[in-house]
């Protein structure tokens, strides 16, 4: 078992594998945030350029991990309503585990439903909820995904076992379906009232334009509220509901409006839980700006698409007739929170300044929030944690301590009170980092190694040098399948920026004692004699034109398990010739690391990348090289952004999922738009989006010029195409 507190944390990972939900910047966008002015070495309990302890600030929580044996990828965590109280662990793929009361004990399998569910884009087994009288009652009722290609379709099923200690046999039964014209956006989360009647939460299937979440004729986008307990079959409408008397609806369209329906206008509502005093708290993931925190009653209208947030978004195509109701609380996306996760209201004795707060998380800066109504209306949140965890769910038990999960380790933490005190463990000057001469910051310590990659990532033009440093005696891991590079812990990658020739930042990304990494970053100050860390980040001119030093959260979006949390560092990239100035002999990189002893397993080549002006090289191994490099540290098989599309070097046309494919962020006013149509990149969402700088440009943030030379090769490879084949 492992105990955190404050904003310390450690936690094992896994390999990533499939889920797709956000953005950023790899090693050419980690810096600033937390801080102060601590001016000690960089490690206190070794000399050199080594990677500390993590800075933390006191919240007063802390954390620990209650099971010893994770579940990999879970996507619900609950806990039984029965005594003893086991805790259920939802597994995407669709097996349904269990963990006893005690701390550290090894899941067992429930019931395996892969049978049925495809686990695709932000489907699979979704969430799940006990009958209101169950034991007695031995069923459960899931949500989750399937159907071929063409017919994406969410599922709620009565899972009804033969004995719920240790069922030998189940059977489901189709309550409701609901079509879907994308893998994202399906919502996903069920609760029952104290009436014993089924909430379900239904996302907008990712359609923006479609304005489905206000068609009171569909179910996508919207609360239901139906009876599953009664006689009536497949279910009953309660009473109450608004359209009640009219007929049951269906999958897709409907002639009129919908009897399930509560309340409607959300987006992806993506866990929602009841608190004690009955309200309905419903967590809805937002598009370009904002996430949602939204207390839902019956017929509310909580605005998307023609809102988002406190901002206008669909005005135009989205006429509303009636009063639309405000979130409770909203998350900024310049913030570095991207994708929100809703939670409980905490009632535990444990930690009292929590008690009657709202806890809730957000996948993609993996931090933690309280959030209070201090006056009647007026809700303000504190924020408890700053992690890494990708968090899928919150758990509450019948104390009232609340629960969270990570996605890609499979762990389960509770909410522990900590003292643990404030640390400020990176020093404000880059000269007392122990990676520069302290005299001469400009000149690096001797255990600091130079390297050079194929392919740069775009950044608006500046030159980089880069430069990494390991500890005494430890060695880098080559991932088998990626040829992702896995650094150990302590060790520092490097970064410096130059425009005009002038050196104006260091960026350093550490992988701390805690076996997470963290990027910093160093503006030079005009003499430059020493560079001063950027706290929290900042936008500024250098050279003339306009630059971003990100804070630390817009660093880690995409330093992602699956590529080792570094992207520059892999076989692809570091496979090529270089000629040390101090030897003057051509050598290719990885031999001379190899003689180094720097590596645990063997580097593999897998594939050669290349620049877009090496005309050596086909217009197709181009535009893929630029692809790979800019965007698919993203936009991959569990990438973290809210599409489905994989843009690795190694996936075919067909398997990146870009060609004839509708856009599900928006068509940016071209009608017929599609993200890939071949020879015609003027309606090819995928090439716009990289040519644009503004709301809606790739990459998101931190750039504000697009590349000339990769929109050009991208433009040439789309015309080059003929079909989709």
């Amino acid at each position: 078992m492992h105990i955190q507190s404050g904003m310390d944390y450690l936690r094992r990972r896994m390999a990533l594998s499939g889920v797709a939900l956000a953005i950023s910047f790899l090693l050419t966008s980690c810096g600033g945030g937390g801080g102060g002015d601590n001016d000690n070495s960089l490690s206190a309990s070794a000399s050199g350029c080594v990677a500390p302890d993590r800075p933390n600030a006191a919240t007063g929580v802390g954390f620990k991990s209650v099971v010893d044996d994770p579940v990999a990828f879970p996507t619900k965590l609950l806990q039984e309503p029965v005594q003893p109280r086991r805790w259920f662990q939802l597994e995407r793929d669709g097996r349904i585990h269990t963990y006893e009361k005690t701390v550290g004990a090894k899941p067992r399998l429930w019931v395996d439903i892969r049978d049925w569910v495809r686990a695709e884009g932000n489907g699979g087994l979704v969430s799940m909820a006990f009958h209101p009288d169950y034991p007695a009652t031995p069923e459960v009722f899931v949500w989750y995904s399937d159907g071929p290609d063409e017919a994406f379709v969410m599922y709620l099923d009565r899972l009804t076992v033969d004995n719920v200690e240790n069922p030998s046999s189940f059977t489901l039964e189709t309550i409701l379906s609901v079509n879907q014209e994308t893998t994202i956006h399906q919502g996903g989360d069920i609760v029952f009232d104290e009436d014993g009647y089924l909430y379900l939460s239904v996302g907008d299937s990712g359609v923006d334009a479609a304005i489905y979440a206000q068609d009171k004729t569909r179910l996508l986008g919207k609360v239901l509220r139906i009876d599953v307990t009664g006689t009536a079959e497949p279910y009953g409408i309660p009473p109450g509901n608004t359209f009640a008397g009219n007929g049951l609806c269906g999958a897709g369209a409907n002639a009129d409006n919908c009897p399930e329906l509560y309340a409607w206008g959300l987006r992806n509502p993506f866990r929602m839980s009841f608190d004690g005093m009955g309200r309905l708290w419903v967590a809805d993931v937002g598009a370009n700006l904002w996430e949602e925190v939204n207390i839902v009653e019956q017929d509310g209208n909580y605005g998307w698409p023609c809102k988002e947030g406190p901002n206008d978004y669909e005005t135009d195509a989205c006429p509303i007739s009636e009063a639309l109701v405000e979130p409770v609380f909203t998350l900024d996306h310049n913030a570095g929170d991207e994708s929100i996760t809703g939670g409980y209201v905490y009632t535990s004795d444990d930690i009292p300044k929590l008690q009657g707060k709202y806890i809730f998380g957000d996948w993609v800066s993996g931090r933690v929030w309280a959030l209070g109504e201090v006056e009647p209306g007026v809700f303000e949140a504190e924020e408890i944690l700053n992690t890494a965890f990708r968090m899928t769910s919150f758990g509450l038990n019948a104390s009232g301590d609340v629960f969270f999960n990570d996605f890609f380790s499979g762990d389960i933490y509770k909410l522990i009170p900590s003292d643990a005190e404030d640390q400020n463990t990176i020093p404000r000057r880059l000269s007392n980092t122990g990676c520069v001469d302290k005299d001469n910051p400009t000149q690096f310590e001797d255990s600091v190694t130079p390297y050079a990659i194929t392919l740069p990532f775009w950044s608006d033009g500046a030159k980089k040098d880069r430069y990494f440093a390991l500890p005494d005696g430890e060695r880098i891991r080559i991932k088998e399948k990626s040829g992702a590079w896995e650094f150990p812990i302590g060790s520092v990658l490097i970064k410096e920026f130059r425009l005009d020739d002038e050196l104006f930042e260091t960026r350093l990304l550490m992988r701390h004692t805690d076996g997470d990494w963290a990027g910093y970053t160093y503006a030079w100050n005009e003499d430059g004699s020493d560079a001063i860390r950027v706290v929290g980040g900042r936008e500024t001119t250098v050279a003339g034109q306009e630059w971003l030093y990100p804070s630390e959260d817009q660093c880690m979006f995409c330093h992602l398990a699956g590529e080792g949390f570094t992207l520059g560092p892999e076989t692809a990239q570091f496979d090529r010739n270089i000629t040390p100035q101090s030897t003057g002999k051509t050598v290719n990189q990885i031999d001379s690391l190899r003689k180094r002893n720097v590596f645990k397993d063997e580097p593999q080549p897998s594939f050669d990348l290349v620049r877009p002006t090496d005309v050596s090289a086909s217009v197709e191994e181009r535009a893929r090289s630029w692809l790979h490099v800019n965007c698919s540290y993203c936009h991959q098989l569990g990438g973290v952004t809210q599409t489905n599309i994989e843009l690795d070097y190694d996936k075919s046309l067909r398997r990146m999922k870009v060609c004839d494919t509708d856009p599900t962020q928006g068509d940016l006013g071209i009608a017929g738009a599609k993200l890939l149509v071949p020879r015609d990149p003027d309606n090819s969402i995928l090439w716009q989006r990289l040519r644009m700088r503004g709301d809606g440009q790739m990459p998101p943030i931190g750039s504000y010029l697009a590349d000339e030379e990769g929109v050009q090769v991208v433009a040439e490879w789309i015309e080059s195409l003929s079909s989709c084949n």
